[in-house]
């Protein structure tokens, strides 16, 4: 009975704990920023980096801009939201643990 009880509350831990884009995007960005580029080209510019930087990730395409999302080991660890709009592209970049990585938030920052 012990046994089962601990390993049923193991697996609950386990799953809470795999995040999803929803859940990642519900926090604080950790980077945000605007730009006078296209989101086409910001976006690339930001996948490029990531690439160099041997960051895994895939690439959406929202009705007017476009998602990075990064993938781990416990689900999804950061997206970097971009969007036209008025004229101007924004930037928004969640991440799940807002000190992981600061590579990716520069490159954010750089491509601006």
């Amino acid at each position: 009975m012990k046994v089962r009880y601990v390993a049923l509350l193991a697996l609950a831990c386990l799953l809470s704990a795999c995040a999803n884009v929803q859940d990642v995007k519900k926090r604080e960005p950790v980077f945000y920023g605007s730009s006078a580029k296209s989101a086409q080209e910001y976006t690339r510019c930001v996948a490029a980096s990531w690439t160099g930087l041997g960051v895994e990730f895939v690439q959406n395409t929202l009705s007017n801009g476009y998602e990075l999302v990064q993938n781990g080991g416990m689900g999804v660890e950061a997206v970097l939201t971009v969007i036209y709009w008025r004229n101007q592209t924004e930037a928004s970049l969640v991440t799940r643990i807002a000190s992981r990585d600061q590579r990716i938030v520069q490159a954010a920052n750089l491509c601006l």
